[in-house]
């Protein structure tokens, strides 16, 4: 009787490590990746719009008071920005560079990261510090899109909404289209049992997609699904491209 039992432990340990298993652990197991654009989940879009609402106020504030502020600064000596020719002025506006995160975790251990600041990318011209000396940026526009993945089996590994946001428009002396605030916001989180899901902005990459006079700032999001079980690890990526002159976000599978 011992002698059945042990040998019966051994068979099901064989069935649950050999690729015929039935619990998503097989060694042949293939995950397949699927994007669709869906609407924004109510508590994301809750907090869009006050970020908006805290925006118009910030700005009617700032708009009060700038040419006081601006004026004075420039009798300190504080605001003046060094002369420069034509040319070089040309050549650092068209530069893109981003002056914000470079990258990022967004979701560790199948549960997202919680930062005190909100992480995120700009795309601004090398002549700033900040976006704040560029004028005009629109409100914080967003897109959602829903990432699931599914196993061999059908079964779904996991599913996340991602909501694509960015501020667009800026610009620097009445010249070019910028961006700020660019980030990928996860949400509606679900992983089955067994799986570990890590995803993080790995890469940020910026393009001028105008001229150097008139450019016009792009920026792409590289995002990395890194799924693990303990048999096997699987990778996906996707970008999400913003461009200066657009509110809309667009989602690409690698």
């Amino acid at each position: 009787m011992r002698k059945s039992f042990i040998g019966l432990t051994f068979v099901c340990a064989a069935m649950l490590f050999s690729s015929q298993s039935v619990m998503g652990f097989s060694a042949d197991d293939e995950v397949q990746f699927f994007l669709e654009e869906v609407e924004t989940p109510e508590s994301v879009q809750k907090k869009i719009d006050n970020y908006n609402a805290f925006l118009t106020q910030s700005t009617a504030f700032v708009s009060q008071n700038d040419d006081e502020e601006y004026d004075e600064g420039l009798d300190e000596g504080d605001q003046a920005k060094p002369e420069m020719s034509d040319d070089e002025f040309e050549e650092l506006l068209g530069k893109i560079v981003n002056v914000a995160k470079k990258a990022w975790e967004m979701i560790a251990a199948n549960k997202p990261v919680l930062n005190q600041k909100f992480d995120y990318a700009n795309a601004l011209p090398s002549l700033v510090d900040n976006a704040y000396e560029l004028q005009g940026f629109s409100a914080l526009k967003n897109r959602s899109y829903r990432l699931y993945a599914k196993n061999f089996f059908g079964a779904t590994v996991y599913d996340i909404t991602y909501t694509a946001v960015h501020r667009f428009g800026g610009s620097y002396e009445s010249k070019g289209k910028f961006l700020s605030t660019v980030s990928v916001i996860p949400s509606d989180i679900s992983v089955l049992w067994g799986y570990t899901v890590n995803i993080d902005v790995e890469q940020v990459s910026l393009a001028n997609m105008g001229s150097k006079s008139e450019p016009v700032a792009s920026i792409g999001l590289q995002v990395t699904s890194h799924i693990k079980t303990i048999v096997k690890e699987s990778f996906h990526r996707q970008v999400f491209e913003f461009q200066g002159n657009n509110e809309v976000a667009e989602a690409v599978k690698l």
